[in-house]
């Protein structure tokens, strides 16, 4: 009966949290680079605020790989990931959680509709599968997942994404 029970609550949460990624909340525990969670006011949940100074760094990546940098004769170079992080390292720009930008960081940033205003649901999928005769759950990417306008203001022009 307990295990019962423990199904139907968890059933109960997870409709709970589905159902706060369709009004537009953010339901994850960090947020983004470039925003901030805040608890929104009179009502249940959370959304993202802009930190300025963050949301010009990933201005700065979104325009550097799109257009590049202005060279000596005024010609533009796109940049690749890599010599995005150099540029940000060289200019002392930190991310937020290590010392040093990677390319999967700025890969990961140039990918997230977070910055263009929605919020993602099921991006990840885990499946059973064998491995040598034993069953493991492995994690993987879902094409098919949902997306939904979030609460938040974007930081990237939609048609920049």
């Amino acid at each position: 009966m307990s295990r019962r029970e423990y199904k139907t609550i968890n059933r109960r949460i997870q409709q709970g949290r589905i159902a706060s990624i369709r009004e537009g909340k953010w339901i994850a525990s960090t947020a983004p680079y470039g925003y901030q969670r805040i608890k929104i006011i009179n009502d249940k949940g959370y959304t993202l605020q802009i930190i300025p100074e963050q949301a010009e760094i990933i201005r700065l990546i979104f325009q550097l790989y799109l257009y590049g940098e202005q060279q000596t004769d005024g010609a533009f170079k796109r940049l690749g990931r890599q010599a995005i992080c150099k540029k940000l390292d060289d200019m002392g720009i930190m991310p937020a959680t290590s010392n040093k930008w990677s390319p999967s960081t700025i890969k990961d940033i140039l990918q997230n509709p977070v910055y263009i205003g929605k919020v993602c649901w099921g991006k990840t999928i885990e499946k059973k599968v064998m491995i040598q005769g034993k069953t493991k759950k492995v994690r993987m990417k879902n094409s098919n997942f949902q997306m939904y306008h979030g609460l938040h203001t974007p930081i990237i022009e939609e048609d920049i994404f």
